[in-house]
């Protein structure tokens, strides 16, 4: 992808998550300490699956550079 055509598309997509957010705090004004408390779990559960991902890439790396190393 062209180098000005990713910005472009970056920077619009970055200006839409922002004004989505501006408008949720907003909108939600004082009771966001309620949605907080909603979605404090599904943060931590978040977390927890983004955790395991790295751990398996981690994993994954370093069993490819294992079996590099014993093919040479």
């Amino acid at each position: 992808m062209p180098l000005v055509r990713f910005v472009v598309l970056t920077a619009v997509g970055s200006g839409v998550w922002n004004a989505a957010f501006l408008a949720l705090g907003w909108v939600l004004g004082e009771n966001w300490e309620q949605v907080q408390g909603f979605l404090g779990p599904v943060s931590y559960a978040v977390l927890a699956l983004l955790a395991v991902g790295v751990a398996v890439l981690v994993v994954r790396r370093l069993r490819s550079r294992s079996t590099a190393r014993t093919a040479r």
